[in-house]
């Protein structure tokens, strides 16, 4: 496999990768992510028969570099089946780092191994196994236990039972590899990415008492009754409806959205706001529709100040492509008529639903950019094990999506709320969202960041926010 610049060069591959035969789509897509996307190295995949190990080695001829023998258990397994993917042995084993180059790569010097190597390899990983294991998501395809909303726990995960969902172990990986190859090959020029921070608001209530006499207006009226003991709350419910007719009230407890526009442009970040573009489930889903003149005003106001906008599917969309694929059309007419145009297009599932790999196949039919769904709602950190925006691959039709999918790392509920982490506003709170965000920086990843726009209830959700935001 060359890059398409290597071919319009002319040139030589940089790095060549000698590995087993077989598995020619699951190969073709994991390099290309790890060493073109990731490192930026053009590369020339040669297939030996029998090979035990992985080779990279110089694309010059002769070279005096010697090549650099990596673990293929993975791949190794995989000529032994007929169908389907092989996964790790529990308990998994680790491997120590010694030399100080290694050890600054990982996080700490015992790193898990997912996939190892028969005796000779020097890095005694299969680090293009084990990355094609956590980003195809492979665990995900054979999933045993739901939650009430049908989701893959990640109390469920391999990364849970083996302690290591906190760390991005791909990254780790990728980072031995890339200490490995800047040594031994040092006329690489290997890409270095940038810390990003992606904050996002999924925008399940723009309004408490919703945008019209739906649900969502019945229970905020309800709770204002309860909250004041009296008939006041449905003045106040009554009032705000008359007054948002073409904006949302300022007072309105769920329409922070100059807050979290303010917040954004303060530290130079851009926030993305993920609106509904229908309704499955009255119960579930969101009151308001993008056809109301609130909303429509919402959408402009925050398409003005550079903020992003992008589609949050409605509550029984996972599984339903062709209704996936209207909301998001939905979502491209409004923009459109109200004038609002934007090189890429993405967002999150309500709730965090998710069936591997068909909803990813409906986000990538609809025409959309990019997904950041995936996190666990249970638990906060790596669900791919990585902090790095990726093309997502289909490893049932074995096929690569245009799609690309930028990996959750925290929602705001997951590490407050009781029925999931139940940290508070603890000091564990903030350590956990501090380390993990450090751990994001220090491998040039991003640290996707989901904070609802009416998850501000109290001077504590405020004070959490803004200190993510500022570490």
């Amino acid at each position: 496999m060359t890059s398409g610049l290597a071919k319009y060069l002319g040139s030589a591959p940089a790095l060549r990768i000698i590995t087993p035969p077989g598995s020619d789509a699951e190969w073709e897509w994991i390099l290309t992510v790890v060493l073109e996307d990731w490192l930026g190295v053009t590369i020339q995949r040669e297939v030996k028969a029998g090979a035990k190990h992985i080779t990279l080695a110089s694309g010059v001829e002769p070279s005096a570099e010697a090549p650099l023998i990596l673990g293929a258990d993975f791949w190794l397994r995989q000529a032994g089946q007929s169908e389907g993917y092989s996964n790790p042995v529990e308990p998994l084993g680790s491997w120590t780092a010694e030399l100080p180059d290694q050890r600054q790569a990982l996080i700490e010097p015992q790193i898990p191994v997912l996939f190892g190597s028969a005796p000779g390899a020097e890095i005694p990983i299969d680090i293009f196994g084990s990355a094609f294991w956590m980003l195809a998501r492979i665990e995900e395809l054979s999933i045993g236990v739901l939650d009430d909303h049908d989701r893959f726990p990640g109390a469920c995960t391999l990364a849970v039972r083996q302690g290591f969902l906190d760390r991005p172990i791909i990254d780790e990986y990728v980072a031995l590899l890339r200490n490995e190859l800047s040594t031994r090959f040092p006329s690489l020029r290997l890409r270095r990415s940038k810390f990003r921070m992606h904050v996002s608001h999924d925008v399940d209530a723009p309004s408490e008492f919703g945008l019209g006499m739906s649900m969502p207006w019945i229970k905020g009226v309800v709770r204002q009754v309860r909250k004041r003991r009296n008939a006041k709350g449905l003045t106040v419910a009554a009032h705000r409806l008359v007054r948002t007719p073409r904006s949302i009230e300022p007072s309105d407890p769920m329409n922070t959205f100059e807050y979290l526009m303010a917040q954004s442009e303060m530290r130079g970040l851009k926030s993305a706001f993920y609106f509904f573009g229908g309704r499955t489930d009255p119960r579930s889903d969101a009151g308001y529709s993008l056809s109301h003149p609130a909303i429509q005003s919402l959408l402009k106001e925050i398409h003005a100040r550079g903020h992003e906008i992008g589609l949050h599917p409605s509550y029984r969309t996972y599984l339903a492509p062709d209704v996936l694929a209207a909301e998001a059309q939905s979502l491209f007419d409004n923009c459109r008529q109200l004038g609002i145009e934007q090189e890429q297009w993405g967002g999150r599932m309500h709730f965090l639903r998710w069936r591997w790999p068909d909803t990813a196949r409906a986000w990538n039919d609809a025409g959309m950019s990019y997904d950041s769904t995936l996190g666990f709602a249970d638990k906060a950190g790596f669900r791919c094990g990585t902090s790095h925006e990726y093309t997502a691959f289909d490893p049932i039709r074995r096929k690569q999506m245009s799609l690309r999918l930028r990996p959750l790392i925290v929602m705001e509920c997951t590490v407050v709320a009781r029925r999931y982490m139940g940290l508070g506003y603890s000091e564990a709170a903030y350590e956990l969202i501090f380390r993990l965000k450090d751990r994001c920086r220090k491998f040039g990843g991003g640290f996707s960041f989901l904070w609802h726009n009416s998850h501000f209830t109290s001077a504590d959700d405020y004070a959490l926010y803004e200190a993510a935001l500022d570490r």
